[in-house]
């Protein structure tokens, strides 16, 4: 893994956007990381971070690697449109 060996003094940029302001803050967390910034915009905030290897290697690419938490409408897929709603009839049908 690589090492970061240099240590940015923190910095903090403020731009408005949609009346509203857009902070993007570095240098004071994720300092493992090779580059990382914080986002802020109301009450939303993004990290986003970026790692690189100390050797260059011969793939063409680079792997990517995501991690997505399921909504609660994906885990319990019920469907909630209606107090009226019914789910279908189905005859049960015992296995032959």
């Amino acid at each position: 893994m690589s090492e970061n060996t240099v240590t940015p003094a923190p910095h903090q940029v403020t731009v408005e956007v949609g009346g509203r302001p857009l902070i993007l803050e570095t240098g004071k967390i994720a300092k493992q990381a090779n580059g990382a910034i914080t986002a802020r915009y109301g009450d939303t905030i993004v990290l986003t971070t970026a790692c690189m290897a100390s050797q260059m290697n011969d793939r063409d690419r680079s792997p990517l690697t995501t991690a997505k938490t399921p909504t609660p409408r994906e885990r319990f897929p019920v469907v909630f449109s209606s107090a009226k709603a019914a789910l279908p009839k189905r005859k049960f049908s015992p296995p032959a």
